[in-house]
């Protein structure tokens, strides 16, 4: 049952529409999902047709993910990535408006597609990954980076916090490995740079007649090795040998992680994935399963076990 906030976020979302977008006519709003930033409304426009409202759960999010998250900017990301996507015919839904006000009442308004159900093939899958990798790169500041870093610094530094954070729950028997000096280590360098979706999954596809017609959620995007991206949907369990071979040439990446930079890019996920289900979608077995994950990769980087002989 909805609390009291959450109920006056939802008048103040009501009433927003009603004042200021009346032209818009919108009407029969039901909530039909949420992550773990924003809740996810249906609703219908004589204009538009049916939509999709985003709107955060608050401003401001905290998580052992990211100690302070400014919900507004993953909004406008959303936003100006969905004109990057379509205007190089990558399915999306058209981000028709953001509204951003001084009483936090924050929310996107875009295209509404339904899916049948269909289950994705795995080579459709892998195609869809590959067709968001060649993609050119936007020119856009992304949440998840940093404006002067690059990914391997960006990587070093949340996964060495993420770690530290974990640590201190836990009590990760493995210790804290040096990431900056494990993908120095490390030769191959990474790939090309390309824009990375970071959560290719079932949830993120519509799907209607076994065809994706939509990816939905780049909050975690980010530019950087094609790698990184494959490491992620193979962490999760979305990534198959055909859809391997349907993404076609994969460089530096091997489903069974050999690199130092192949292990950081699954402890990546790993990390991420233990700080999930142990708070922001608390689920005890996954979280165990994680959290020993994360703790056999951070064994491997360590100096002394594999650390100091890395393959090349």
């Amino acid at each position: 049952m909805p609390d009291q906030g959450e109920l006056r976020r939802f008048s103040q979302l009501i009433e927003v529409l009603r004042q200021e977008y009346g032209q818009l006519g919108i009407t029969g709003l039901r909530h039909i999902g949420e992550g773990m930033d924003a809740k996810v409304y249906r609703a219908y426009s004589p204009e538009l047709g049916p939509v999709a409202i985003k709107m955060p759960h608050a401003r401001w999010v905290s998580s052992g993910n990211e100690p302070r998250l400014d919900t507004r900017t993953l909004l406008r990301q959303e936003w100006q990535l969905s004109k990057h996507l379509r205007a190089h015919d990558l399915p999306t839904p058209e981000v028709f408006l953001l509204h951003a006000d001084d009483a936090g009442v924050d929310f996107i308004i875009s295209e509404f597609i339904e899916s049948d159900g269909s289950g994705l093939p795995d080579a459709e899958f892998g195609r869809l990954i590959r067709a968001i990798h060649d993609l050119p790169v936007p020119a856009i500041d992304l949440v998840a980076s940093k404006p002067s870093a690059d990914s391997d610094e960006v990587l070093a530094e949340r996964i060495t916090q993420r770690l530290k954070k974990l640590t201190a729950i836990t009590g990760l028997p493995a210790g804290v490995p040096d990431i900056r000096a494990a993908l120095s280590a490390d030769r191959s360098a990474g790939g090309p740079r390309s824009l990375l979706h970071m959560d290719m999954r079932p949830a993120n596809i519509l799907v209607r007649s076994r065809r994706p017609v939509a990816v939905l959620d780049w909050s975690n995007a980010l530019v950087g090795d094609a790698a990184l991206d494959l490491a992620r949907a193979a962490e999760y369990g979305s990534l198959t040998t055909a859809a391997l071979a349907a993404y076609g040439n994969y460089g530096t990446f091997s489903m069974t992680p050999r690199t130092p930079r192949q292990i950081v890019y699954r402890l990546d996920t790993a990390v991420m994935l233990s700080h999930v289900f142990l708070n922001g979608a608390p689920d005890q077995a996954k979280a165990r399963h994680y959290i020993e994950r994360t703790t056999d990769l951070c064994r491997v980087l360590l100096p002394g076990n594999y650390g100091s002989t890395w393959p090349t």
